[in-house]
């Protein structure tokens, strides 16, 4: 666990230094040299002072922790996708591998296990987030930047094509800097009302496939059956059991 701990701090570590020096090349290619000067977590970073307006330090602030929040995302998402590839899918505590390894150690045979499934009934919550806070383009923007971020993890790309990604979370870093970032006004029922129906139509269909995948993935690795548990278990359980975030959707 210690080992999975130190890889998560370096990997978040690794990528927090690419991503805060892309800000910093687009804020001096912006003329923002004063700005640039106080982005937190850098070695060569100033305290906050007069020659910073307090709007723009506020602003530079606000990108650097949602930088922060991608990073520590997909660290996350890349370190557990390592282990799971080093010691199988039952190595991370409360997934379905884990817990269907618990099950059988504890004696429930595999009807047992697959008639408990079917009697399962989760339903996913919409609660309000700080992201909704946020304008639906800078929301965009932040989306693609993420995925930017887990294309750079394709260790077959050239370094041609890393450096295209680099220049494309420059130029995102620099609209997000142009973008107003707060809503100046309260959301009207419409526009929320058109969120929830875009995650309705769009991330929970996508996201039930992957847990479809994930589960089926962890019976197998459990030594249990295929075909009598996708045949009885998997399309009622796929319709109950849904968890979606903004980025993490594994």
């Amino acid at each position: 666990m210690n080992d999975d701990i130190r890889r998560l701090q370096e990997k978040i570590a690794s990528d927090l230094r690419f991503l805060l020096e892309c800000f910093r090349e687009v804020l001096f290619e912006l003329g923002e040299k004063e700005v640039a000067s106080i982005i937190p977590w850098r070695d060569d970073s100033c305290s906050f002072n007069d020659k910073v307006a307090a709007e723009r330090a506020c602003q530079l602030y606000s990108i650097a922790f949602q930088l922060l929040g991608m990073v520590e995302e997909n660290a996350a998402v890349q370190v557990r996708r390592m282990v799971e590839s080093e010691n199988g899918l039952s190595s991370e505590r409360g997934l379905w591998g884990n817990t269907l390894l618990k099950l059988k150690a504890d004696g429930y045979t595999e009807n047992e296990i697959a008639a408990s499934l079917g009697a399962v009934h989760v339903e996913p919550v919409l609660t309000a987030h700080p992201t909704e806070a946020k304008r639906a383009s800078v929301i965009a923007k932040h989306r693609a930047l993420y995925l930017l971020l887990v294309k750079r993890e394709n260790h077959i790309l050239t370094p041609v094509e890393q450096g295209q990604i680099r220049s494309e979370i420059k130029e995102l870093l620099e609209l997000l800097w142009r973008t107003g970032n707060i809503y100046l006004e309260k959301p009207e029922v419409r526009s929320e009302r058109r969120n929830v129906i875009h995650y309705l139509k769009n991330v929970f269909p996508e996201t039930l496939s992957i847990l479809d995948n994930r589960l089926q993935a962890a019976w197998q690795d459990a030594g249990f059956a295929t075909a009598s548990f996708t045949q009885r278990q998997l399309p009622r359980l796929s319709r109950t059991v849904a968890s979606v975030g903004p980025w993490n959707l594994s």
